[in-house]
């Protein structure tokens, strides 16, 4: 598998300082462009970096490209309807308040299906990283 982190080096710099915030407000978070259509604010991660959160903000119409993550996470989705998108092409079209788990390793796709912006909250078993698998 080839590892994209430079499509995360933007981003990722900032989780190695986040930590849990006793308040902050969602105009004060800082996005960070993952790519066209898609960004992500940290929330937290611990010291080990094996307990991190991040949101991510998907565009309208957002189709995504198949990757996977070093370690596996549970998600909510806060705002929309994401579409995921397993590698045997299972689709799974989740409204806001669902849940879900992300074994890790495993190769899987995102979409924004609905009209308002997707806003998924994501809690990694580890740090946040990204890959295509070849």
């Amino acid at each position: 598998m080839k590892n994209y982190a430079a499509l995360l080096a933007l981003a990722l710099p900032t989780l190695a300082t986040a930590a849990p915030a006793d308040y902050l407000p969602a105009a004060n978070m800082a996005w960070h462009a993952l790519g066209p259509g898609i960004e992500m604010t940290p929330l937290w991660q611990n010291a080990d970096k094996s307990d991190t959160a991040v949101l991510l903000r998907l565009e309208p119409g957002f189709q995504g490209i198949v990757h996977g993550h070093n370690t596996s996470y549970n998600g909510l989705v806060v705002q929309g309807i994401w579409e995921h998108i397993e590698a045997d092409g299972t689709a799974y079209q989740l409204p806001a308040g669902s849940l879900y788990y992300q074994d890790a390793l495993a190769p899987h796709s995102d979409n924004c299906v609905s009209e308002e912006p997707c806003m998924l909250m994501i809690h990694l078993e580890g740090e946040y990283d990204f890959f295509i698998p070849e």
